[in-house]
C-alpha cells in the first residue's frame, strides 16, 4: 500500500523485487532543504515501491509509507521503520538487526546517496537490502 502526501510521486508505481533500485538524478543549483525534502520523499516512496513485494510473500508482511515514514512490518521477524528527520536533513532508520542507525544525504555526481552518519561506506539501501534478504531466506 503506497499512501502519498502532499502531491509527490502521484501517478507511477512499479514493483522490483528482490533489489532496491534508486533512480538516478540530476540536481541544479538551490535551495538545500528543498533538495533534502524532495530527495528524501522520492527515496521513501521508492523504497516502499520496492519493498512491496514482500506483501506476496507472507501475509503478515506489510510496507507502508505516510507523511515521512516508512514501516516495514515482516510479522514475527520484526520491523523497520525508516522516517525523514527535517531539521537535520537525515533519514533516521530502525532494524530489528542492526538497532537504529541515521543517514546523511551525499549528492556526489548529480547522484543521491544515503550514508551512515558513523560509517560512510553504509548505504541505507544496502544495509536495508542485506537485512530483509537475510530475514526472509531463514
Amino acid at each position: 500500500r503506497v499512501q502519498r502526501a502532499g502531491g509527490f510521486g502521484i501517478g507511477r508505481r512499479r514493483v522490483v523485487a528482490p533489489r532496491l533500485y534508486i533512480q538516478q538524478r540530476t540536481f541544479v543549483a538551490g535551495d538545500g532543504r528543498a533538495i533534502y525534502l524532495n530527495e528524501v520523499e522520492n527515496t521513501l516512496i521508492e523504497l516502499n515501491d520496492s519493498l512491496s513485494y514482500l506483501e506476496e510473500l507472507d501475509d503478515s508482511y506489510e510496507t507502508d509509507y505516510h507523511e515521512g515514514v516508512l514501516n516495514v512490518r515482516l510479522g514475527n521477524l520484526g520491523s523497520y521503520v525508516i522516517n525523514k528527520q527535517a531539521p537535520n536533513k537525515q533519514i533516521w532508520f530502525s532494524s530489528p538487526i542492526s538497532g537504529p542507525k541515521r543517514f546523511d544525504m551525499i549528492v556526489k555526481d548529480g547522484n543521491v546517496e544515503w550514508l551512515d552518519t558513523r560509517d560512510n561506506s553504509v548505504s541505507l539501501k544496502s544495509i536495508l537490502l542485506s537485512e530483509i534478504d537475510s530475514l526472509v531466506k531463514q
